[in-house]
């Protein structure tokens, strides 16, 4: 299961680090800050950075949130884990857990999409991961080359951006 932590803006690589450094790896099956190609325009050349898909989070997947919740204590910038309600963790749900694993089933970064357009603008996705979140996407801007996507996370809508990369256009 897929849990959310919550830590400082900009710091979310130094408590991931920590993390991995100080609480045992038998805890979770992995720690990770999802990241995102996108497509930016410098000097009238486009070129690919790499930024934060969800800042101040970071994300593990564990089935056993207890013993990983008492000993996060031993990390300085964690701030809270999401969906702690009482004595019980909530985690992502079914919905949440499945896009998020769409995202991250080539890695932490989530690459550029290849996107197509045909006669009529109608745009045709070739790749990854805009293929797996098409029910998600809500418009595509090829002026900023990015899929506007919206999701429901930790139980409210969340809009975050995609980088697309349009192969060929069809007149």
């Amino acid at each position: 299961m897929f849990y959310a932590i919550q830590t400082t803006p900009a710091r979310e690589q130094e408590t991931k680090l920590m993390m991995e450094k100080l609480i045992g790896k038998n805890l979770y099956a992995r720690c990770f800050i999802l990241t995102r190609d996108m497509r930016k325009k410098f000097g009238g050349k486009w070129i690919t950075v790499e930024e934060k898909l969800f800042p101040g989070y970071i994300f593990v997947e564990t089935d056993k949130v207890l013993e990983l919740y008492l000993s996060a204590h031993k990390v300085p910038m964690l701030t809270k884990f999401l969906g702690r309600e009482e004595e019980a963790f909530i985690p992502l749900n079914e919905k949440e857990s499945k896009w998020m694993s769409r995202l991250i089933s080539a890695g932490e970064e989530v690459p550029v999409s290849e996107i197509d357009i045909e006669e009529g603008n109608k745009v045709i996705i070739l790749s990854d991961p805009l293929s797996a979140l098409e029910g998600y996407i809500k418009k595509i801007d090829l002026h900023k080359r990015r899929a506007e996507v919206e999701v429901e996370f930790m139980g409210e809508k969340r809009v975050f951006y995609l980088g697309v990369e349009c192969v060929r256009k069809k007149e």
